[in-house]
């Protein structure tokens, strides 16, 4: 019994000696890199992961064997960077961080085999030094990434009814430069060791295709209208460009309203828009989403071509030069906005679409038009020499005579370029 007794006692004592080395070990290493972790070449075990950065920094450049230039490719078609364009650096931080999660991070059985393999097989884990990169700084990277995506960016091209033959032209898929994850292998490949990465590319889908129109059982051109807009600079261009993609395929059910202050929304930078002139007040001034409203303009001539009756129209407060006197529209988000019912009986697409320097809005509808309608103009009156009374008509194919509209202008402005 006394023989029992005591090596229970020397057992519980060895039990109390090991349990209390194994806590000194656990309270030595808890806050520490584990053992036989380095960090692209240079060991950082046994250090607070603060000392391991700054070992980092102090030891690095001998360690160094990344690429200086990395090469960019695209087909056939190559472009340099260096580090310095996307002022890349190595993440210090971060790869200490990323030494000391060994053995310290993850489920329990997980941290428990890191240690046992740190700590007794002594087993070497290597951490590649991650980098980072701040090329929103850099106007090398942003001159580099622009030239890129000018480069390799392809517009879509939606499906569309052929005014001449009434055929439906297949859509084209475009494409653009991601350069955000192209900027993000750039880094991968100087972590690496790698000098070369290849564009990342994407797939720009139409916005409306073949089978579109066919489920939009909408396959009847009911009316198209051009409007050339030669002669404006590169903003009021961007501008038609981006309110034409916006309308594009919409889809209006019988009954159903368009409004384009609602489909499009507010002009400003931050939806894309960008500075050009506009019509305010009988004058041009500054504003931001000059050019729109010749995109409003031309959907307005379709929908009267079509035989549909606009709900909500205002003319600019001088005659624009891309129509004839009396057919344009304007808007102004919350005041002034422009909308057309759908009063037939089937569906009806807006088909928009830029093609060098001219807009083309299409209006297709599910059921064949009755015949085509036509717009006429004329100055009604003057009833002051500075000022002129527009009159629209339009005749249908049933021999109807409408009036349209009736809109004021200052006649020593009768024609202007643009808007």
């Amino acid at each position: 019994m006394k023989l029992k007794r005591l090596l229970a006692i020397l057992g519980l004592g060895v039990l109390i000696v090991a349990a209390s080395a194994a806590a000194r070990v656990v309270f030595y290493w808890q806050p520490r890199i584990l053992p036989g972790v380095d960090i692209g070449g240079i060991a950082v075990g046994g250090m607070l992961p603060e000392q391991a950065s700054e070992n980092l920094r102090q030891n690095f450049r001998a360690n160094c064997s990344n690429p200086d230039v990395i090469t960019l490719t695209y087909d056939n078609r190559i472009w340099q960077v260096r580090i310095t364009d996307v002022a890349a650096v190595p993440d210090w931080d971060q790869a200490a961080q990323q030494a000391y999660a060994v053995g310290h991070s993850g489920s329990a059985a997980r941290k428990t085999a890191a240690w046992i393999r740190q700590l007794l097989a002594r087993k070497t884990q290597s951490i590649p030094l991650p980098w980072k990169a701040d090329a929103n700084q850099t106007a090398a990277w942003r001159a580099i990434a622009d030239t890129i995506a000018e480069v390799i960016f392809t517009a879509a091209e939606d499906a569309f009814l052929d005014p001449r033959t009434g055929q439906i032209c297949p859509e084209k898929a475009g494409r653009t430069a991601d350069m955000d994850q192209t900027l993000t292998q750039v880094i991968d490949a100087i972590a690496q060791g790698r000098d070369s990465v290849a564009v990342t590319v994407k797939k720009l889908p139409p916005s409306i295709t073949t089978r579109d129109i066919a489920q939009g059982r909408v396959r009847f051109l009911l009316a198209s209208f051009t409007t050339e807009f030669s002669g404006s600079n590169a903003n009021r261009i961007h501008n038609i460009t981006l309110a034409t993609r916006m309308i594009n395929g919409t889809l209006l059910m019988p009954g159903q309203e368009f409004s384009f202050n609602q489909v499009v929304g507010p002009c400003t930078l931050a939806a894309g828009f960008k500075p050009a002139l506009e019509i305010v007040r009988q004058e041009y001034v500054p504003g931001v989403g000059g050019g729109v409203c010749q995109v409003v303009t031309t959907l307005y001539n379709a929908v009267l071509l079509a035989g549909l009756k606009p709900t909500e129209r205002r003319p600019h407060s001088l005659l624009v030069g891309y129509v004839p006197p009396g057919r344009d529209a304007t808007v102004y988000y919350n005041t002034i906005d422009f909308k057309f019912r759908n009063t037939t009986n089937a569906n009806l697409m807006i088909a928009a679409r830029v093609h060098e320097n001219s807009l083309t809005v299409s209006i297709i509808g599910g059921a064949k038009p009755a015949g085509a309608y036509s717009l006429s103009h004329r100055i009604i009156t003057r009833l002051q020499p500075e000022t002129e009374y527009v009159e629209v008509w339009r005749d249908g194919p049933d021999g109807t005579h409408e009036r349209i509209s009736v809109d004021q202008y200052p006649s020593k402005n009768a024609t202007v370029a643009n808007e």
